[in-house]
């Protein structure tokens, strides 16, 4: 009989290394204990459910850039990154 790891021709040590990273911003935005959120549109995945503004960054773009175009192309917009946190999922 065989384990999992060898009938998928993967061990767990490898897994890991199987699922990609993609960096993400976000904007959290908040003034007297009030959020700002937006909601995902129809026809998106999720749809519905509300979000901080933010995504994927695209590639050779910085973090800051990221997020001033998302705010752009999500709230029509501008901002300016205050304060940077990184976490790793």
């Amino acid at each position: 009989m065989f384990s999992v790891p060898q009938c998928l021709g993967v061990s767990f040590r490898n897994v890991e290394s199987l699922t990609p990273t993609i960096t993400v911003v976000a904007a959290v935005v908040e003034e007297n204990d009030t959020f700002l959120v937006t909601r995902r549109p129809d026809g998106v995945h999720l749809a519905g459910l509300w979000e901080f503004p933010g995504g994927k960054i695209d590639p050779a773009e910085s973090h800051a850039d990221a997020l001033r175009r998302e705010m752009r192309e999500e709230l029509d917009t501008d901002c300016v990154a205050a304060l940077a946190r990184l976490w790793r999922a």
